[in-house]
């Protein structure tokens, strides 16, 4: 409980830093390209971290209705996942982040799926490009 409470805290403050940078960016004047990146990526990572601890604190999943995770075009979707290389990513993050077995346990252990946090009509691609 205490965890879900400092979440919502931690999204209601980014909440209103959004608020209060987007209200008063008119104002600012940024001198170089430089500064402007920094405003974006700031703008950019106040608005994912609003989003990111209400997901944490939250069971967001089960706001959408269950249509929305059944994949309609299963044989486009896996076109999309050849072209954008994601067998290449996947094995980049496993050899870096998801390189212990601790933190590859703590997500991969199957307990979300089995605890019927996911839709039960949910239909994964298999992780190789091959088949």
């Amino acid at each position: 409980m205490g965890r879900k409470i400092g979440l919502s805290i931690a999204s209601i403050f980014l909440i209103w830093q959004s608020y209060e940078l987007l209200k008063n960016i008119d104002k600012m004047e940024f001198s170089s390209w430089l500064l402007t990146l920094f405003m974006a990526w700031l703008i950019y990572l106040f608005i994912t971290g609003i989003f990111a601890f209400a997901g944490f604190a939250f069971p967001t999943q089960k706001l959408l209705p269950d249509a929305y995770y059944q994949i309609y075009r299963p044989k486009t979707l896996k076109k999309i996942y050849n072209l954008l290389n994601v067998e290449l990513f996947r094995k980049a993050l496993l050899a870096t982040i998801w390189r212990p077995q601790k933190q590859r346990q703590k997500y991969f252990n199957g307990r979300y799926i089995s605890s019927g946090s996911v839709p039960s009509n949910w239909r994964f691609l298999p992780l190789s490009s091959k088949s």
